[in-house]
């Protein structure tokens, strides 16, 4: 679900402030995270047995299959609860396996060669009519999107291509093998899960027969019970066939409702939980619930500024954009992005990885990049950018002026606009809008067209970070949009496709990330919170972050 009312690209800590007074030259106005979950974290023995949770959504989608293109992903969270998920993602990002379908999934490949992986499910899993989840099945779901089925409509980023083959060696037991090395396999399955094999044995079946949940493909602790698109409710009550820890609710219910009617079905009582996202009157309407409590935490979204390094602009010198980098107070720019959420941002330190992943480290501060003033002014000076009389800067003649893109139609861009503009003013840099519709930024078109000088994008948190940075850093990279390309950069990414132990790709990795702030194509801003108000006896349930939501354990505390 997670409804972040934010434009994106198409594609316990404490409350410790560090505050800048007027004037000051130095540091940021918040360097304290937000924890990596917020969701009321209780054991099982403090809870009640009943009660029911209405989760809401703005779309069901038409199929339920979550393989296919017409499924909703926001219904991906809720799916977990009665369809087979072999790996559990934390809240620190570590996808681990999922013991109530998988009890064991071990690389038998040597380092080097391409993946090899055997799976072992839980001999206790059981689809809906009691028949065994197997082998087959994962067989099957691989089989239905790894492309040799074209007439299955596949929703996209499935990641099933990455796959060569499966064989289901028993019952129990499948041994999958990837086209090459690959150290991110386990991410495949955390985001796909397994459907049951007699539920896509045809494109008619995959495509046209999930509009209702049959009992012999659910499994999990809960079962649909109703399913009224028309209406856009889903029931479901526990599975009295579930082999697992007992889930505390006697009713989860999904809730459809248009975006703009879900403050008012909270607030009414149609619903028990809110997501904020970054809209005030969302938060208000929280904030006002008597019943009703705030989590919060880091959201899976991030914003990062791009400078387009072969634009006619300024920003094509590195020297301004390291002084930009220096001169922007990233904690303020984030708050003042995101007013009336009562929110004081942080500024973040990695493009790699986010606070509380598994790698974070504070590059900015290894590289000297901590916001100083200063130093702006000084590396501004080098690059040959003159003081006028009036503040402003020249070289050659030119003045040093930088068109930024505002998303009209949305505010945390409009404010990010106003916030940068008026910091960069202090050292003489003049920001200029170029205006762009929601509409239009949202397509993608003007991002990949490379015409624009700087904007700010969103980037989604993954599981697998060190998995994307060829496309974000490599020369000709998709989402390489600084187009920027750096010799040692290209190197690091050759060495990091060679090398598949987790902890010395996540060290290759932060070097990349070091070169990064040094050669400045980008420059991480903020996280966006993820504030989720909900009923206020709810428990391990809220702003769950990255972490998935394990729906036999939600409920309410005694």
């Amino acid at each position: 679900m997670r409804l972040l009312r934010l434009a994106a690209v198409p594609v316990a800590l404490g409350v410790a402030l560090t505050t800048a007074c007027s004037g000051d030259n130095t540091g940021e106005l918040n360097i304290t995270p937000l924890p990596v979950a917020d969701i009321n974290e209780r054991p099982r023995e403090q809870l009640t047995t009943g009660g029911e949770l209405r989760v809401p959504v703005t779309e069901l989608g038409t199929s339920l299959n979550p393989l296919s293109s017409d499924a909703s992903p926001e219904m991906d969270e809720v799916r977990r609860a009665f369809l087979p998920t072999l790996f559990d993602v934390s809240s620190t990002g570590e996808v681990k396996p999922n013991p109530n379908f998988l009890t064991d999934a071990k690389v038998t490949s040597p380092p080097g060669s391409p993946t090899t992986v055997t799976l072992t499910l839980n001999p206790d899993a059981k689809w809906g009519n009691g028949d065994q989840v197997t082998a087959e099945d994962v067989v099957a779901t691989w089989r239905a999107c790894n492309g040799q089925t074209p007439e299955n409509r596949c929703r996209e980023g499935l990641r099933l291509e990455r796959i060569r083959d499966i064989v289901a060696t028993s019952p129990t037991e499948a041994q999958v093998s990837f086209n090459e090395a690959d150290p991110d396999w386990a991410e495949v399955f955390a985001h796909t899960g397994i459907v049951r094999a007699s539920s896509v044995s045809s494109p008619t079946s995959f495509n046209d027969d999930w509009k209702e949940v049959r009992e012999a493909w659910v499994s999990g602790p809960y079962v649909p019970t109703s399913v009224n698109t028309e209406h856009g409710v889903i029931s479901m009550e526990p599975n009295d066939s579930w082999w697992g820890e007992e889930p505390p609710l006697e009713r989860l219910t999904v809730v459809e409702r248009n975006e703009g009617e879900l403050d008012q079905a909270f607030a009414k009582n149609d619903v028990d939980a809110l997501e904020v996202g970054t809209s005030p009157d969302a938060f208000t309407t929280g904030q006002e619930n008597p019943d009703a409590v705030m989590h919060r935490s880091g959201g899976t979204e991030a914003r990062t500024l791009v400078f387009n390094t072969q634009s006619a602009g300024p920003v094509s010198d590195q020297g301004v954009r390291t002084a930009i980098a220096l001169t922007l107070d990233r904690s303020r720019v984030g708050t003042e992005a995101m007013p009336g959420i009562d929110h004081t941002a942080a500024a973040l330190d990695n493009r790699v990885f986010r606070y509380g992943q598994e790698g974070y480290v504070d590059n900015a501060e290894t590289t000297e990049m901590t916001r100083d003033v200063r130093k702006a002014r000084k590396a501004l000076d080098a690059a040959g950018w003159k003081t006028e009389g009036d503040g402003t800067r020249s070289r050659d003649g030119q003045p040093l002026e930088i068109a930024m893109v505002r998303v009209t139609g949305d505010p945390v861009s409009e404010h990010e606009f106003t916030a940068i503009s008026q910091q960069l003013n202090e050292v003489g840099i003049k920001v200029v809008p170029e205006d762009i519709d929601v509409n239009s930024w949202a397509d993608g078109a003007a991002l990949g067209s490379g015409t624009f000088q700087m904007a700010a994008v969103t980037e989604e948190q993954s599981v697998s970070p060190t998995s994307e940075l060829p496309a974000r850093f490599a020369k000709g990279g998709a989402r390489n949009w600084s187009k920027l390309s750096v010799p040692e950069i290209e190197t690091a990414l050759e060495e990091l496709n060679a090398e598949t132990d987790p902890a010395r790709r996540r060290g290759i990795a932060n070097r990349i990330d070091e070169l990064a702030w040094t050669h400045m194509g980008t420059l991480p801003l903020y996280q966006v919170p993820e504030t989720t108000f909900t009923r206020s006896r709810l428990a391990n349930y809220g702003a769950n972050g990255i972490g998935t939501v394990d729906w036999s354990t939600v409920g309410y505390v005694k």
